[in-house]
């Protein structure tokens, strides 16, 4: 499991949307609604149900964290 920053992500990326297409996980509009709303944010796999499993149960999961 790893973690990473709302603010990281939002310096990174911005908070505008630029095009469709763009090879990223959440788009700029996504990230200023998940901060301002302090949305709990997990990235992972939906292909592997296990992991999703897991992530509901609060138990360690294969994808990433997003902190507020």
């Amino acid at each position: 499991m790893k973690e990473i920053k709302i603010d990281d992500l939002i310096e990174k990326f911005g908070t505008n949307w630029d095009q469709a297409g763009k090879n990223i996980v959440i788009d700029g509009p996504a990230l200023k609604i998940i901060k301002k709303a302090k949305i709990p944010t997990l990235v992972l796999n939906g292909k592997k149900l296990i992991q999703l499993e897991r992530a509901i149960n609060n138990q360690i999961f294969n994808g990433t964290i997003i902190k507020i």
